[in-house]
């Protein structure tokens, strides 16, 4: 398959996410775990930032498929990266919310919970046209009201249950523990990881020893939404069915956080043990497959049976949603122009973020805008990660003479540590 012909069939794909369709995945509820057997659904939180591109051309050249949990303003600007996120849907990869700009959800009143959703929304409408169903709490941090929140706007809340801690251990020791954190969750038959994009020894190190151990294990990479069994990703309006009775539930309902039954921990939702991996529901309300679940004095077979011979999952394909207002399209010529660009000249001012010869410029040529420097990744950027002399590409933009320490911040970043970078900004 030619590249151009595979990018429209990944957008293609990424359309049909919008069909009316019913979801297995329940809205506002922790999720911890795939449900189809046989593949792991790794996720990465807090891009798009200037190592984006150059994770995707090592997960291109491995066939290695994720989803992205992004953010509206973090580390990077998401109006700085409208191509990165056209790659990742014509890749094949899922894009996520991580909210606007990674705020506590648990901290907020009901108001700034949806600001920091419906922010981001709109800038993934501006940029491709709709936006997400699925996401991932900032510091995997909600209380009853976020969840309760949440679930009106009708978001999948993901968790995970393979955490490689990566963004706490940024040193070529420390990267180490998240590596094998990474393999252990492997082994325990874990499903949903989480790492991050935008941490330099994640993205020097982790992600390429990832890519490796997935390859050396045979193991296959899916999106999140795929893992779940789940083709509704994406929608182009707020609440679509709102004021509409609501479908009926499968007649099976798969645990994702782990709980199960009605005893217990299963606090009488019902649900039965996915079955990946073959679990059975303990007494206890906990989904799992050693000897403390499948005895036969623990085990609760009604719920989930260890190694049972095949799922009897229900996906939305057996139903379908005619009240939804969400239209049917098709990518038309105008869209096939945004996403492709026609290219300017060399030297030319930059049209989207992008400058320089390397990375995310790619022999482009093109300078940044006045005050912006081109990063050795090929970004235009006024922060640290940009100015500083190791990174700079100065022939294709100088940064302003950074502020003095104590003056007001000219970007957001304050004081000397983590994104403050020593600089001492008020």
């Amino acid at each position: 398959m030619g590249p151009n012909l595979g990018g429209v069939t990944c957008a293609l794909a990424a359309l049909a996410a919008l069909l009316p369709v019913v979801s297995p995945v329940p809205f506002g509820l922790q999720i911890y775990q795939c449900t189809k057997p046989g593949v792991i659904a790794p996720g990465f939180d807090d891009g798009p930032w200037i190592y984006s591109e150059d994770i995707l051309d090592r997960m291109q050249a491995t066939g290695f498929i994720a989803t992205w949990f992004i953010n509206g303003a973090n580390k990077g600007n998401i109006y700085d990266y409208n191509s990165t996120l056209r790659r990742m849907i014509d890749m094949g990869h899922q894009i996520g919310s991580h909210t606007w700009s990674h705020k506590d959800l648990a901290t907020l009143t009901v108001d700034g919970i949806k600001q920091e959703m419906i922010l981001l929304e709109e800038a993934m409408v501006n940029i491709l046209g709709y936006f997400p169903y699925y996401m991932r709490p900032p510091f995997l941090s909600v209380n009853a009201q976020a969840l309760s929140v949440l679930k009106e706007l009708r978001y999948h809340v993901i968790i995970g249950d393979l955490n490689t801690k990566d963004w706490e251990y940024q040193t070529q020791a420390g990267i180490e523990i998240a590596k094998k954190l990474f393999v252990d969750g492997l082994d325990l038959g874990h499903t949903i990881v989480e790492s991050h994009e935008q941490e330099v020894w994640s993205h020097g190190v982790l992600i390429d020893y990832m890519i490796k151990i997935v390859k050396d294990r045979g193991l296959k990479t899916v999106t999140v939404a795929e893992c779940l069994q789940d083709t509704q990703v994406y929608r182009t309006v707020r609440d679509p069915n709102a004021g509409q009775p609501m479908e009926p539930e499968p007649t099976v309902t798969y645990s994702l956080n782990g709980r199960c039954g009605n005893i217990n921990a299963g606090g009488n939702l019902g649900w039965t043990c996915p079955p990946n991996g073959g679990r059975c529901c303990s007494k206890y309300g906990n989904c799992g497959n050693g000897a403390d679940y499948c005895t036969a004095s623990v085990c609760q077979p009604a719920f989930g049976l260890c190694d049972a011979p095949k799922s009897t999952y229900r996906d939305e394909l057996s139903q379908s949603n005619t009240a939804t207002t969400i239209p049917s399209r098709t990518v038309s010529n105008t869209e096939s122009a945004r996403a492709t660009p026609t290219p300017l000249g060399p030297e030319s001012t930059t049209p989207d973020g992008t400058c320089g010869n390397q990375g995310s410029g790619k022999d482009k040529g093109y300078t940044c805008k006045p005050g912006a420097c081109c990063s050795k990744y090929g970004n235009c950027g006024t922060t640290f990660d940009y100015c500083a002399a190791p990174v700079c590409q100065s022939a294709f933009g100088k940064c302003d003479p950074a502020p003095e320490r104590g003056s007001k911040t000219p970007d957001g970043t304050c004081g000397d540590i983590s994104k403050g970078n020593n600089n001492g900004y008020a």
